[in-house]
């Protein structure tokens, strides 16, 4: 049986981190991100805000090793389907609701999802690896 490993559980949760903060840079998607929400973007407490996100990323992927070391999912390509589902079971259904009765943008669920798909699957590879 596959053992927590929490240096891999925080190296996770960095390259989820780093990941999701250069996908809402002006550089990759944040123009875009800017232009389709609705509401101004608050700068105020920054940093507060990226340790709340960087709390929560790590919450999320320890729970995800839990998962992982329940399941039995040890090697990569298993970690990688095991992110796909998680996603298609979990976080694609409730952004899917969101765009429906919440009346968020289609686009902004491609690319929210897109990234949650590729984080959860990049987590579920290097936690399961």
């Amino acid at each position: 049986m596959k053992n927590f490993d929490f240096i891999t559980i925080l190296f996770s949760s960095v390259i989820y981190f780093i990941l999701y903060i250069c996908w809402h840079q002006n550089f990759l998607f944040g123009k875009i991100y800017k232009k389709l929400e609705s509401k101004k973007i608050d700068t105020k407490n920054k940093y507060l805000k990226y340790l709340f996100l960087f709390i929560t990323i790590y919450v999320f992927v320890f729970f995800f090793a839990v998962f992982e070391v329940i399941l039995s999912v040890t090697s990569f390509w298993d970690g990688v389907f095991f992110g796909f589902i998680i996603w298609l079971a979990f976080i694609m259904p409730h952004n899917l609701f969101l765009v429906i009765f919440k009346k968020r943008t289609f686009k902004l669920f491609l690319l929210d999802n897109t990234l949650y798909l590729l984080s959860i699957i990049l987590i579920g590879a290097i936690l399961a690896g």
